[in-house]
């Protein structure tokens, strides 16, 4: 009798060891498990299309039918690793949940201790929740940085050593991008349909538009970039209104890793304003985002002009009539989104003097008994004093007076001269520009010639017509205070007839 249940137990543990036997094999074909992680590939390919296109739901989706892959064959592949990456990635970006984020990064290293963040979906926060589950599922690596070079395969004899290039109109997965370092042999199964390209999506950048702009001034801009976009650079486009194309520069991030900020040339914030608008670029240079666009800008007019502004997602308060009507979000006010705030001036006073040479043609005064032959003669010495309208785009009216002071033994005279210029400035930096004008008035030029046989300086008065023209540069110390400086050649005619050139600098005032 004890034999005999000596054999029936040997029996059914032989046939239970049979019955487990061809399981572990069929659980460990290599076939099996390349077409198991051929699918996962595609999963991930498809997967990662739809974040890039902002479709959280159907990425989740996605992930999970690759997840329920992965645990039904027990897969441990670096494909594998790489969809748990990624559904920690979707799920942070969609919901901010840490705690969903960390599980997932949690079961990519329980599949490779190794695995990292693909560099297109890597930010601070990111990292910062990936290295806590690198913790949690190997307590002792915790401290240790991740090695930078992935270990190598385990032996799989199917797999093929890199991974051949993703058709036309799909993204390579991330295991073909760099992070797995393979990709598996094609799986005899039907890919999933392919998502719908979607375009730039609008609304994930915070920026406020600035309420005003100063002529010829550069414009600060800034803006604000969720955490959870994978942002490479951010381009601001920019025109002059009226122009046919937008031009470039590139906003500098900030330290805080979400903030960044630039600025429109002054050059460019002329006329009746600028147009702008921002995009959001990936390491592929392909465009995440965008707040505004090519069709909608947002437009900073002028004072001297109003310009409607683009859509955004919620409307400005209203400024004063002279303030631009743009609207931004209503994600409050960036540091320097003002900068460039408050009205430029289009009148000016200016205060100056100089000193000048000529022709002496006409008849001495003071010392009537002499008689003077033609030459060039010095003016020592003038104050003048300008008061400037803007009448077009880098067009100023100035009437000015000219007070030449005139010293002689018989006692001090002021010779007046008035007239009116129209000046023209050639650029527009905002910091040093270049002008010509031209102008008509009336009144006498004095002129010093030293008689040698009277041993006695008289004077000559040529005019009182005269026209004349000549340029020179402007220095702006800021937005309201400067400096010109320039030479104005004169033709006196009437009385007597002369040539005079004057050279002067003037301080001025714009308000």
């Amino acid at each position: 009798m004890t034999k005999l249940r000596l054999s029936v137990a040997l029996l059914a543990l032989g046939l239970c060891s049979a019955a487990v036997v061809p399981a572990r094999a069929q659980q460990l074909n290599p076939a099996a498990l390349a077409a198991a992680d051929g699918q996962v590939v595609q999963i991930l390919n498809a997967a990662a299309a739809a974040y890039d296109n902002f479709d959280f739901n159907a990425s989740i989706g996605l992930l999970q039918q690759g997840v329920a892959i992965i645990r039904q064959t027990n897969l441990r592949s670096r494909a594998a690793a790489d969809l748990y990456l990624l559904d920690g990635v979707v799920r942070y970006a969609a919901s901010g949940a840490e705690g969903d984020a960390v599980n997932a990064f949690v079961q990519a290293m329980l599949v490779d201790p190794n695995a990292r963040l693909h560099p297109n979906y890597a930010t601070p926060a990111l990292e910062t929740l990936l290295q806590r589950a690198r913790g949690l599922a190997n307590p002792a690596a915790a401290s240790r940085p991740a090695p930078v070079a992935p270990p190598a395969p385990r032996p799989t004899p199917t797999l093929a050593p890199q991974a051949p290039p993703a058709p036309a109109g799909t993204l390579p997965s991330l295991s073909a991008m760099g992070v797995g370092g393979y990709a598996p042999a094609p799986a005899p199964v039907a890919p999933p349909a392919p998502l719908p390209v979607a375009a730039p999506a609008q609304g994930l950048i915070e920026h406020m538009p600035p309420r005003e702009a100063r002529a010829r001034e550069p414009l600060g801009i800034s803006a604000r970039i969720p955490v959870t976009v994978p942002v490479a650079k951010v381009n601001l486009q920019f025109r002059t209104m009226g122009e046919p194309l937008f031009r470039a520069v590139e906003l500098a991030p900030q330290r805080d890793g979400v903030s960044f900020q630039g600025a429109i040339p002054g050059s460019s914030v002329v006329g009746a304003g600028v147009e702008y608008y921002l995009e959001v670029l990936d390491r592929a240079g392909q465009v995440l985002t965008t707040s505004g666009s090519p069709a909608t800008p947002f437009r900073i007019a002028l004072p001297a002009t109003a310009a409607p502004a683009p859509v955004a997602r919620a409307t400005r308060p209203p400024q004063s009539s002279s303030a631009s009507k743009s609207r931004g979000s209503d994600w409050g006010a960036l540091e320097d989104d003002d900068r460039a705030s408050g009205k430029g001036g289009s009148t000016t006073i200016a205060l100056g003097g100089g000193f000048g040479a000529g022709l002496a043609t006409g008849e001495p005064d003071v010392v009537t008994d002499v008689k003077l032959g033609s030459g060039i003669a010095l003016t020592p010495g003038h104050a003048t004093a300008e008061i400037g309208f803007r009448i077009g785009d880098q067009l100023d009216l100035l009437p000015f007076a000219r007070l030449q002071i005139v010293t002689l033994e018989s006692g001090t005279e002021l010779e007046p001269l008035f007239g009116a210029k129209v000046r023209k400035y050639l650029s527009d930096t905002g910091k040093l520009d270049f002008y010509i004008e031209g102008g008509l008035g009336y009144g006498y030029v004095r002129h010093f010639v030293y008689v040698a046989d009277k041993k006695t300086y008289v004077t000559t008065s040529e005019g009182p017509f005269h026209a004349g023209g000549g340029g020179g540069l402007r220095y702006a110390f800021n937005a309201s205070t400067g400096l010109t400086a320039g030479g104005y050649l004169m033709g006196l005619a009437g009385d007597a007839t002369s040539v005079q050139l004057d050279l002067q600098g003037l301080l001025y005032l714009r308000f």
